[in-house]
């Protein structure tokens, strides 16, 4: 069972490696909008994106990794 959930472990880590590098890209573009007080609708597409991005993120490393490596622990 253990193997198991290491092997486990093992693939959702490389979820949370790729949501990481989206999370990123997203960033990045964002970072290229900057701070102004005014926003176009695709501006303001993008950080929403990058929101939702940083929650799915907190999703997997919370409800997934973190509850597993609990799992393994025990």
């Amino acid at each position: 069972m253990s193997k198991d959930l290491l092997l486990l472990l093992k693939q959702q880590l490389k979820l949370l490696d790729e949501a990481v590098n989206v999370l990123k890209f997203s960033e990045q573009k964002c970072h290229e909008i900057g701070i102004k007080d005014n926003y176009t609708p695709d501006e303001l597409d993008r950080f929403e994106s990058l929101t939702n991005r940083f929650a799915r993120l907190c999703d997997i490393l919370l409800q997934k990794i973190f509850r597993l490596i609990d799992e393994i622990d025990l």
